[in-house]
């Protein structure tokens, strides 16, 4: 092997591209994602969302930036998502894909296909929410409800994130009982 270590690289690099290429090549992105992928249901403030929040699956990939090729791989395999460097730490890139149709058209049926180990639970619920979303459950209040519910089961609790279950779900309800009261005052 080189003692250079861009040559040594660059000579993984094309093992790796040739393993892509491979049928077992979608098991070996199956088990790199079961230990560097995650399946989220991100909620962000929306004012012309029904219910104030938007909610938005997505599905990220993450790898230290001499690794970032394998990225590439992924994102050249799905034909969805895009690659970039995350703000903290800096010398860790991440693939992500958003939306429920990249969900329910390639990256659901991939793991279902190829199923997960350690993220199969994480997995389960993940699909769940995309299903509920698909048939418009999140347009309902109760639905709404159970999404952002299964969203803060997939990440301990809402371990990392903005806001509480508490503040997303009270928010609207106090404000609909606002609303009700106001409408009632003026009737």
């Amino acid at each position: 092997m080189s003692e250079n270590p861009t040559s040594a690289d660059n000579q993984q690099e094309r093992i790796f591209s040739q393993f892509a290429q491979s049928k077992n090549f979608p098991w070996y992105l199956t088990g790199f994602v079961d230990g560097e992928g995650s399946f989220c249901i991100s909620i962000k403030k929306h004012p012309t969302a029904k219910f104030g929040w938007q909610i938005d699956p997505s599905f990220y990939l993450y790898q230290h930036e001499k690794n970032k090729w394998i990225l590439e791989l992924a994102a050249k395999h799905f034909g969805r998502g895009g690659i970039h460097r995350k703000t903290s730490p800096y010398n860790v890139f991440t693939y992500a894909v958003h939306g429920m149709r990249n969900m329910r058209e390639v990256i659901i049926p991939f793991f279902q296909k190829y199923p997960l180990l350690v993220k199969h639970e994480t997995f389960t619920l993940f699909t769940s929410a995309v299903e509920l979303m698909h048939t418009k459950a999140h347009y309902d209040w109760k639905g709404f409800q159970k999404i952002v519910s299964i969203a803060f089961d997939l990440n301990q609790m809402g371990k990392g994130r903005k806001w509480t279950m508490d503040r997303i779900v009270k928010r609207y309800s106090s404000e609909t009982e606002r609303r009700t009261l106001l409408q009632k005052a003026k009737g």
